[in-house]
């Protein structure tokens, strides 16, 4: 499987924070694997009214294929955000790849959960099923994940894979952070099997 490029992803990240302009690289995932904290800091030195964050970076199995991926993404009061995502898969020898800015971010303290909205900024996706008019440059994404770890927790943090207009009957990402999907037994998610995720 293909990885990531081991290009420096701290430069837009610094870039979008500072500009609050649109960006096509999201945190990509070098070796070895940078800690969440590390990720999200050049968002929050830039933006001290954040009230919360999440990020991650690594790579997760969702059934066959292997995911790569890496996110940072910083909160405000009434569910607005500003980050970046990237998701990145092989699926029948064909590319999935996507790069998505945040709209939305929502966070559930108790549970340690977030639930992660935006809109697709590239993709460069050549899987015919992730190329239809829902996938296309401005429509929405969005994606959840659990940090298991931030109380001592033996289980791995958890993640899906990003979701788009229609899935599970949601339309946009401001009605997925609205609503806060959680099935049943994490029902969905994947274990990460390299890297790890952070919700503050």
């Amino acid at each position: 499987m293909s990885r990531f490029s081991r290009s420096t992803w701290f430069a837009p990240l610094l870039l979008l924070a500072a500009c609050g302009t649109d960006s096509t690289t999201a945190p990509q995932v070098p070796e070895p694997d940078p800690s969440p904290e590390a990720l999200v800091q050049p968002l929050l030195s830039q933006n001290h009214w954040a009230i919360t964050w999440t990020a991650g970076a690594g790579q997760f199995n969702a059934g066959a294929p292997l995911v790569d991926f890496g996110y940072a993404v910083i909160g405000f009061g009434g569910g607005g955000a500003l980050g970046t995502l990237h998701f990145k898969t092989v699926l029948s020898g064909f590319v999935v790849d996507f790069y998505g800015r945040a709209t939305c971010l929502s966070v559930d303290p108790a549970n340690n959960r977030a639930w992660i909205g935006g809109v697709i900024t590239k993709n460069t996706s050549t899987h015919a099923s992730f190329t239809t008019p829902i996938h296309q440059v401005g429509k929405d994404i969005w994606f959840r994940a659990v940090d298991y770890s931030h109380h001592g927790g033996t289980p791995p943090d958890r993640i899906t894979f990003v979701g788009f207009e229609g899935s599970a009957g949601i339309i946009t990402s401001s009605e997925y952070c609205a609503t806060k999907p959680w099935p049943a037994n994490d029902e969905r998610t994947n274990p990460l099997i390299k890297g790890g995720l952070a919700i503050r």
